[in-house]
């Protein structure tokens, strides 16, 4: 028998220092009518010890943080056997791109990152926690310009 996914089991881990950005993606994965989980960590070191207890779904991870950073997250995290998308949303994330990539990252978004855009990119992954992008890649969500 197959193992579906379905919304509600459909968990997402935000893992930023940055309470306010925090807050702001779960509002925009909230306003979208996401009825799954959603995981806070505020550092890379939480992270980890998160996706060993919860598993989630899918990741969202910033690179500049304290403890342990975003990209020696990833790297720790793909190490437990981890195979689901991480996605780094940072501002840095054009500098860092080959040792977010080289680490384990599936895409990178840069801040700053609007509701759209960003929804946009969440919803390649969910609710089919098993799809793949074609090739790692790099995002550059601009602000919506107003017509």
């Amino acid at each position: 028998m197959k193992n579906v996914v379905t919304e509600h089991d459909f968990k997402v881990l935000i893992v930023d220092d940055d309470t306010i950005f925090i807050k702001l993606l779960v509002f925009y994965i909230k306003s979208s009518g996401f009825k799954g989980k959603i995981l806070q960590a505020y550092n890379g070191e939480e992270a980890v010890e998160l996706c060993k207890k919860e598993f989630p779904s899918i990741i969202f991870m910033d690179v500049q943080m304290p403890v342990l950073n975003g990209i020696l997250a990833t790297r720790e995290i793909r190490g437990t056997g981890y195979k689901n998308p991480i996605l780094i949303v940072s501002s840095y994330a054009e500098l860092e791109r080959d040792r977010c990539l080289a680490a384990g990252a599936d895409r990178l978004i840069l801040k700053p990152v609007t509701r759209d855009d960003f929804l946009a990119s969440f919803k390649e992954y969910y609710p089919d926690r098993n799809k793949k992008l074609s090739k790692p890649g790099l995002i550059h969500l601009k602000p919506t310009m107003l017509d």
